[in-house]
């Protein structure tokens, strides 16, 4: 996918109907045209004391999206589909950014928020001047389009209805035959729950803070409180279900395409130069990196390795805690990770962004509170770098395409018994695998469950509630871990969200259910 802008010239006809025509020259103008309308009514609400009488709220939100898909919208979406480059006055640009984020985090948004949030933005003589804001720079919304897409997929299957029509902005054919396949076999993994009888929040509570996994002893004694029920192998799209009805799971073989798998092999391609200095030869106990846990590639094309990709978020000892200070100049602030540095990093964001939109929209439908949270946090950390002028962390920002704030990229590694202790309990960790390897196993070990893990599966769980290891000694595979750092949605003031409920969805037909 490509999000960069082309210029064309300003008498080009970019849309010709019955009556007339519109250029590219046009655009601009018009969106400048609605800042006007729109700086009459910021004015009004100022100064009126309506604002304050019931319903005033509730009519206001409806006048704006009128005022949006009347003289907005429709310029913004001709922007996008003819790539054309436009410019967006900074009081309409803050309103659009109010309304969006509001609609990203709920469908049915706060309306007496929308209209606090309008009436504290600030007024001045810049308020219909340009910010030369790029309407074309924008990778989470072309996220946001696909999670709609395989969210509303997802509900047609299961609900046995249609799929309504909506719009895809700049998503390419391939992208959205991948979105389609990932769609039907959420909607399959959905249709065969699988019950465990272990309270995953007691589970939880019985581990340590910072639980590795590695001990033996401590995970025998906790085998020992919580025992699985039975051993099972599992082959075919699940979901995993603890005894409160809560999402542990989701296990999903064949969820991407053959296109998307090349797409993460060429990825991996280009930062191939990143890939040979991550292999460490220091304590065999930091074995993430360590050379005894990986191996060679056949053909010599996956180079083994381990690096973690992220646009922000806080160095190893220097992540907050309590409520931040959100100047860079008064403490320990998110970074720009090391492998995104210069000028060769711009190009990795952009390599990763078909692969970060495809994992983002499993998410709309695995978690959509976790989904949402995520997005709140790019934007108010976009928000953030915008005014600090922080511009390498901006630009990675408005091309990192993923609700998840990092990925680790990991080529030919074997994994011991361990757990994630960052991972939120409550979150999903999403790993995608790719290449050409053997059958591997993975295997949940507290869970009593092992998964057939080939090619093109995509697996979500807590990995600070799963055990997991899973042992392979040749081929080539890649892996991608998609997850969420809670030190940077805490930095933005983003709360944390509950588990995933299994339930949530209604259907019209009961599913079976299996218990283990």
């Amino acid at each position: 996918m490509n999000n960069t802008a082309t210029l064309v010239p300003s008498d080009q006809i970019i849309v010709a109907y019955s009556d007339g025509e519109i250029t590219a020259g046009q655009i601009s103008p018009d969106l400048f045209y609605a800042n006007s309308r729109l700086l009459a009514m910021r004015l009004y609400v100022d100064k009126s004391f309506a604002t304050a009488m019931p319903g005033y709220a509730e009519n206001f939100y409806t006048l704006m999206q009128w005022e949006m898909e009347t003289f907005v919208t429709p310029f913004i979406n001709i922007s996008f589909l003819t790539r054309c480059s436009a410019t967006i006055p900074k009081l309409l640009h803050a309103v659009i950014a109010i309304l969006v984020v509001n609609k990203f985090v709920d469908r049915q948004p706060d309306v007496n928020e929308v209209l606090m949030d309008i009436k504290a933005l600030p007024l001045s003589v810049n308020s219909a001047t340009s910010d030369e804001y790029d309407i074309a720079h924008w990778a989470l919304y072309q996220t946001y389009l696909a999670g709609e897409l395989v969210y509303d997929t997802f509900m047609s299957k299961i609900h046995q209805q249609p799929v309504k029509p909506m719009s895809v902005g700049l998503l390419d054919v391939d992208t959205c035959i991948a979105l389609e396949q990932l769609a039907n076999v959420l909607a399959v993994a959905y249709f065969n729950p699988v019950h465990l009888k272990i309270d995953m929040v007691r589970y939880n509570e019985s581990l340590e803070k910072y639980e590795s996994g590695r001990s033996e002893k401590q995970e025998q004694t906790l085998l020992d409180k919580f025992p699985p029920a039975e051993q099972v192998v599992l082959r075919t799209p699940s979901v995993i279900i603890d005894s409160g009805g809560r999402i542990i799971v989701w296990y999903l073989p064949g969820a991407m395409t053959g296109m998307i798998m090349t797409d993460m092999q060429c990825a991996t391609n280009s930062i191939g130069h990143l890939l040979n200095d991550s292999i460490t030869t220091r304590k065999a106990t930091e074995w993430r990196t360590h050379e005894s846990n990986f191996y060679p590639s056949p053909d010599g094309k996956i180079t083994p390795s381990c690096i973690n990709i992220s646009p922000a978020w806080f160095q190893q000892g220097r992540e907050k805690h309590g409520f931040p200070k959100l100047d860079p100049e008064d403490g320990f602030s998110p970074q720009v990770s090391a492998a995104l540095k210069g000028d060769v990093g711009r190009n990795i964001t952009t390599s990763l962004q078909r692969s970060s939109i495809l994992v983002s929209a499993a998410l709309r439908v695995m978690h959509p509170d976790l989904y949402r949270a995520g997005i709140k946090t790019q934007v108010r950390l976009g928000e953030w770098v915008t005014q600090y002028q922080l511009e390498d962390m901006c630009h990675h920002l408005k091309h990192w395409a993923s609700v998840f704030n990092v990925v680790s990229v990991i080529c030919n590694r074997r994994s011991p018994p361990h757990r994630d202790p960052k991972c939120r309990p409550e979150a999903f960790d999403i790993m995608t695998t790719a290449g050409v390897y053997h059958p591997v196993i993975m295997d949940f070990m507290n869970l009593g469950i092992k998964f057939l893990y080939d090619s093109g599966s995509m697996l979500a769980s807590s990995c600070r509630l799963v055990r997991h290891h899973m042992h392979v000694e040749q081929g080539s595979r890649i892996v991608t871990a998609w997850y969420m750092r809670d030190s940077i949605h805490n930095f933005v003031g983003t709360p944390r969200t509950d588990y995933a409920k299994y339930g949530n969805v209604q259907r019209s037909d009961p599913v079976e259910q299996k218990d283990v």
